[in-house]
């Protein structure tokens, strides 16, 4: 075990082995830094306990952050470049209490969310994870508003949400449907959808027409109104 303390933005970590950093969450900023950058953006979400939070890497390195989930207000994730995962899409990645399990399409969870979308086509493998649970994809499969859409390292995937709007991810590509609101006959439509990493093509439907589209990434947020963006 090294015997190492360090202060990330106020943050006390502790590295207790080359590849494990453990943080505090109570500290007084609005965000927690993540020393490592990859791990942040590529690496798995899960809850561990109640309230804490752990980020794995597929090369087996870790970072847990201590009572996470138990403040009111969660903080956001950030690199040490700047880039920054905010808290609803760490939430969205960590899924509920429940622990996540695979699961065919067939046998998806219930979910209150409404239903936002459809796959139009489907190469390789891709899933969704929805209320902690990975669900694998087929094409005709329905998405839902809170839905984190994640392709392999040789898939992609197109989804047409009900507006008429479609997007394609990119191989290795993960993607938070964070919120969709839609009305034909409503002029203050709206949609955010969050890109964790990887590329998406966009092409804005009656949504973008009819009031906003935001789309976030790490290090920007775009605001759509009828355009196609890459």
């Amino acid at each position: 075990m090294l015997d190492a303390v360090q202060a990330l933005n106020g943050v006390d970590t502790r590295v207790f082995d080359a590849s494990s950093v453990v943080a505090s969450a109570h500290d007084t900023s609005d965000y927690i830094s993540v020393p490592d950058a990859h791990l942040l953006f590529n690496g798995e979400f899960k809850r561990v306990g109640t309230s804490d939070l752990k980020i794995v890497g597929s090369d087996g390195k870790s970072f847990f952050i201590e009572n996470y989930f138990s403040a009111e207000k969660h903080k956001h994730l950030m690199s040490p470049e700047g880039a920054l995962l905010t808290a609803n899409v760490v939430d969205a990645l960590a899924g509920p209490l429940a622990p996540g399990q695979e699961a065919q399409a067939g046998a998806q969870p219930a979910t209150s969310q409404p239903v936002i979308g459809r796959v139009e086509a489907l190469t390789g493998s891709a899933t969704v994870v929805r209320n902690g649970v990975s669900v694998v994809l087929n094409q005709g499969d329905l998405v839902r508003k809170g839905d984190v859409v994640q392709t392999s390292g040789s898939s992609s995937v197109s989804i047409t949400l009900v507006d008429g709007s479609t997007f394609s991810l990119s191989p290795n590509a993960r993607m938070v449907l964070n919120d969709f609101v839609y009305d034909a006959n409503a002029s203050n439509n709206s949609a955010v959808i969050n890109l964790v990493q990887g590329t998406f093509g966009f092409v804005a439907g009656q949504v973008a027409k009819t009031g906003d589209i935001r789309l976030e990434t790490p290090v920007d947020t775009m605001s759509i109104r009828g355009t196609t963006v890459l």
